[in-house]
């Protein structure tokens, strides 16, 4: 179980080094995994029009709330980041209505701000 701590000067930490295969299997093979570091701050965020819906704070969310700025951090495409937001949630088995339909908000709002074009 991947641990977390709320704090940090973006709502959350990560307490426990997470590895993270970008959505492949890569345990048993050559593919090695990325470091989420132990310490890596991140944000759950939700608009405000939907948190009466959505709890940022749901812990189901977390690790893919982790998993997907990290990789925006490090420089990878808004897309791809949203994918492993998708993944993420798969891994954690987060309800699939509400999974479904984040992502989708994931999508269009990665379309409409056009944040998607280039690299770090």
């Amino acid at each position: 179980m991947v641990n977390f701590t709320k704090g940090g000067s973006r709502g959350w930490v990560v307490s426990k080094d997470i590895l993270w295969g970008r959505g492949r299997k890569w345990e048993g093979t050559k593919d090695k995994p990325d470091l989420i570091p132990e310490g890596f701050e991140f944000e759950s965020s939700v608009p405000w029009w939907a948190t009466f819906i959505l709890d940022p704070d749901d812990p189901l969310f977390l690790l893919p709330a982790a998993v997907h700025d990290w990789y925006l951090e490090e420089g990878f495409r808004r897309s791809f980041c949203d994918s492993q937001w998708y993944d993420a949630s798969l891994k954690n088995e987060t309800p699939k209505l509400k999974r479904n339909l984040i992502y989708i908000f994931m999508v269009i709002r990665s379309s409409i701000l056009g944040k998607n074009e280039t690299f770090k």
